[in-house]
Formats: C-alpha cells, sequence, structure tokens
C-alpha cells in the first residue's frame, strides 16, 4: 500500500494530486497483469481437466479420454477493461455441460450449477422433450446404435473453483515491485 503525503500548501496539493494519479495509473496496470496471470493459471488447470475427462460413453465402446479427446484450443483476449479465457472446441460446452439421458437428473433440471440460469437443462432441447432413464438410440450415418450419453464434467467450472488457491500468490506476483 502506498502513502501519499500532503502538504497542505498550493503546490503540496498538486504535488499529492499528482502522486495519487501516477499511483492509478499503477493500479491500473497491476490490475490488467493479475487479470492475465489469472487466466492463464485457469487456462493451466482447464488443460490438466479437460485431459482427465471423458466423453461419449456408448455401450461397448468404452469412454474416450485424453490424448484421442479433440484437441481444446484456450487463447487469453486482453483489453484495458477485460481478460477472458476464449474456448474453442467442438466438445467443450458436451463436456462442460454432459448430454445423454442415463446420467440425468430430473427433467428440467441441470447438474451443472448454472445449467438452469443458462438454459441447459434437461429436456429442454429439442423442443422441450422429457428424456427417459435408461439407453436411447443414436443414428449416424444411416446406423444405429445405443448411447448411454456423457455425464457433466464441469472442466471450466471445476477449473475456476481450482483457482482459489492461487489467488493471493498471483496478487502477489502482480503488485509487488
Amino acid at each position: 500500500m502506498k502513502t501519499v503525503k500532503v502538504e497542505l500548501t498550493g503546490a503540496g496539493i498538486d504535488k499529492a494530486i499528482t502522486d495519487l494519479e501516477k499511483y492509478k495509473s499503477y493500479l491500473k496496470v497491476r490490475s490488467v497483469t493479475y487479470r492475465v496471470l489469472l487466466a492463464q493459471k485457469l487456462k493451466e488447470i482447464a488443460k490438466g481437466l479437460y485431459e482427465s475427462a471423458w466423453y461419449n460413453d456408448v455401450i461397448g465402446d468404452g469412454k474416450t479420454t485424453g490424448e484421442s479427446m479433440p484437441a481444446m484450443f484456450m487463447t487469453i483476449e486482453n483489453s484495458e477493461d477485460r481478460t477472458a479465457l476464449v474456448v474453442n472446441n467442438s466438445v467443450a460446452v458436451f463436456i462442460e455441460f454432459g448430454a445423454g439421458v442415463y446420467h440425468n437428473t430430473e427433467p428440467f433440471t441441470s447438474p451443472h450449477p448454472w445449467g438452469a440460469q443458462l438454459g441447459f437443462t434437461i429436456g429442454s432441447y429439442p423442443e422441450h422433450k422429457v428424456p427417459s432413464k435408461g439407453i436411447n438410440p443414436v443414428w449416424e450415418f444411416e446406423k444405429g446404435r445405443y448411447t448411454r450419453g456423457t455425464e457433466a464434467q464441469m472442466v471450466l467450472y471445476r477449473a475456476v473453483r481450482y483457482l482459489e488457491p492461487y489467488l493471493e500468490e498471483l496478487a502477489r506476483e502482480a503488485f509487488n515491485d
């Protein structure tokens, strides 16, 4: 924490205002640094969680994990006002929220904490058809097979939760000179 001393003269007040403006600029730059460090750590944690996630629990085919999963590309977009971790992958939302009635909770609920808030609930798509438990057919390339679907992996949600122990350490790194 910086201390700004004020001499109660015209020149002293002007100097204090200048010192405060410099400190404000310093904090702004360091805040951006902190956001970027958080996004980098979040990216690292999410990568590990994604590599240990699984999907496509198909009867007879087993689970697909790790290196055999589609690549998850993560980039950090940064501006003066915001920093975002952008995830681009054909299965990222699928992994995050899960799919498949075998693992479902009650209709129109979501096992993901933000599922209902974001409009992703069991049976909400397509056309509010309430799915049943058990195995359901999936048609692919004019050939039917049965799937139990994928249980929600919540990779990004869990990554944010796992970030908490690093907050103080990253703040020290960002704000210490």
